[in-house]
């Protein structure tokens, strides 16, 4: 006897994170970037030589600057845009 295969009941589609939360991770998410990629960068800087980790860790610093400043970029538009529908009548 062959039984017919039971299909699972639909899920529900997964919440969409909030801006805030979006935001806030942006800015923890780079400041952690920048200072692993600054420690790695510091860590295996070689006056003498050029180490491929030290290079892995300054472009891990710059992506986590950029990613921080991009937070704070979207905070602040955020911010701004929230006022002015607050001040529509």
């Amino acid at each position: 006897m062959t039984e017919s295969p039971v299909t699972p009941p639909p899920q529900e589609a997964p919440r969409q994170a909030s801006r805030k939360r979006t935001i806030l991770m942006l800015l923890a998410g780079g400041f952690v970037l920048a200072f692993g990629g600054c420690a790695l960068f510091l860590g295996n800087l070689n006056m003498n030589s050029d180490a491929p980790l030290a290079n892995l860790g300054a472009i891990i610093f710059i992506a986590g600057v950029l990613t921080f400043i991009a937070g704070v970029i979207w905070g602040l538009a955020r911010f701004i845009n929230s006022r002015f529908d607050k001040a529509k009548p």
